[in-house]
């Protein structure tokens, strides 16, 4: 079944000094929706730098590709975004060590495929529950594989200090570690899609459900009230939070403040 698509997408700067997220959602074509979000990393201007190659040049590709397999075509994509920062840090030596994290996911409306490198995540939320169903490529994955073994508590591994380490990133290297799915995935009637940086995790999960149920699937006020509530955790050195949200609607729902996302909606250096 073919679904309506409500898609939005912000950020706020949080605590920090500059703002080192990048993201966007646009439409392809009558169906076909792209989302794109980079956290990243590696000082002020190298972090705020990575993310914008990352998003610029993975939307160019994405677009002039010929590549008809979605898994190929993104990973094809990844490696021109990881050549591009590798020759922006060759030209720019006092760069290195810059890099971002990076999620695409596509959707026709009816499924969706991703890839992701790093530990931003992205949520299905569907029947009233949520789970994250990209790849968590940091500490704070093997700290929950250490609860679930009982070596540690649930709030050891949310406070640790090795919790945001990641494991990887796109840096110019060669990457080891990409969630990529071989097949897409069917998405079922009122669902919703986030995809968001690290920023966005002081709000629990049970938060983030709570939020989706009361927004119907308006992505723009969900996105918002994200972003506010956010805010309103009040975490001191809170980091850039930055959102994207795809609800998925039955072909008789009204489709609120859609007019507003514009064929190419982004998100850079906001508030």
């Amino acid at each position: 079944m073919l679904f309506n698509v409500d898609a939005a997408c912000d950020q706020i700067i949080g605590k920090r000094e500059t703002q080192q997220d990048s993201l966007e959602v646009f439409q392809i074509d009558d169906s076909n929706w792209l989302s794109v979000l980079a956290d990243g990393m590696g000082g002020h201007k190298g972090g705020r730098e990575a993310s914008k190659i990352a998003v610029g040049v993975f939307h160019r590709a994405f677009i002039e590709s010929e590549i008809a397999n979605i898994k190929e075509r993104f990973i094809d994509c990844l490696q021109q975004v990881n050549d591009a920062i590798y020759d922006y840090v060759e030209e720019n030596p006092d760069m290195d060590g810059m890099g971002t994290t990076f999620v695409a996911m596509l959707t026709d409306g009816e499924r969706i495929q991703w890839i992701s490198v790093g530990d931003s995540p992205m949520w299905l939320i569907e029947n009233d529950s949520i789970e994250r169903i990209n790849e968590n490529h940091s500490m704070a994955a093997v700290l929950q594989k250490q609860v679930e073994k009982g070596e540690i508590t649930e709030e050891e591994a949310r406070f640790s200090p090795q919790r945001s380490q990641l494991l990887e990133a796109v840096m110019g290297d060669d990457i080891q570690m990409v969630d990529a799915p071989d097949n897409p995935l069917g998405i079922t009637s009122n669902s919703t899609v986030l995809i968001a940086s690290d920023g966005v995790e002081t709000c629990r999960e049970e938060e983030l459900l709570e939020m989706a149920n009361d927004n119907d699937g308006n992505a723009k006020a969900l996105t918002f009230q994200i972003l506010e509530r956010v805010e309103q955790h009040e975490r001191p050195g809170q980091d850039n939070a930055s959102v994207i949200a795809i609800s998925f609607l039955d072909g008789d729902t009204e489709l609120d403040d859609q007019a507003e996302v514009e064929d190419v909606a982004t998100a850079s250096g906001k508030k």
